[in-house]
């Protein structure tokens, strides 16, 4: 293959983690227009430590947790309609950054968009979960302002993955608009050499990413 002529150090594993991750299925969100958030107020954040967000994040070994895995653990409403495989609580890639967030000192609150649609719901734990990739963003990007995020748009994956390549923290991910992504985003911890699950890098459009220190 040209890419490992071209980049001789990379390893097959990394290149499944930047470029062939399986997908999670569907998160029930819509794709990300952060106008659909115009006057919704949050408290402001400061980003979690990147050792505190680390150990909170759910993880098998040095790997994201399996959604199934995620859904019990969070419990509540939510693990009770990922057993039914027709739902939208499939992917669990929101709820990892989500527990990430909750337990490393930063608490979720109740999120709605501007037109009160609630994009969140408690665990069993009485913490709040936000559900889909696309309100993620948007609630990182009202939470942490005072953090502006690097933005990456329309590169290619390997000029995504040069970009955070030695870097630690909060990833996610816009897909492009082809129809072939079938959440409305991804998000991740990326941990120096790639996220825990997956990158997703061929299907991005854009990428915020928030360097945890």
């Amino acid at each position: 293959m040209d890419y490992f002529k071209n980049n001789p150090t990379t390893t097959f594993k990394d290149f499944d983690n930047w470029f062939m991750g399986i997908q999670e299925g569907s998160d029930g969100g819509d794709p990300f227009d952060i106008h659909d958030y115009d006057g919704v107020q949050v408290q402001k954040q400061k980003l979690p430590g990147r050792n505190a967000f680390y150990n909170a994040f759910p993880k098998n070994g040095t790997a994201g947790m399996e959604s199934s895995e995620v859904y019990k653990l969070v419990g509540g409403h939510m693990f009770q309609e990922n057993m039914d495989p027709s739902s939208n609580y499939q992917n669990a890639c929101a709820i990892r950054v989500s527990r990430g967030l909750n337990y490393s000192g930063k608490p979720i609150p109740v999120f709605r968009n501007k037109n009160g649609q609630q994009k969140s719901e408690k665990g069993s734990d009485g913490l709040n979960y936000i559900l889909d990739a696309s309100s993620l963003l948007a609630y990182m990007l009202k939470a942490y302002s005072d953090t502006p995020p690097l933005h990456l748009k329309n590169k290619t994956a390997q000029e995504y993955e040069k970009a955070l390549n030695g870097k630690w923290g909060i990833y996610i991910m816009v897909p492009k608009a082809d129809g072939t992504f079938t959440a409305s985003g991804h998000a991740d911890f990326f941990s120096q050499s790639g996220c825990l699950s997956a990158c997703y890098f061929n299907k991005a459009a854009e990428i915020y990413f928030w360097e945890l220190k």
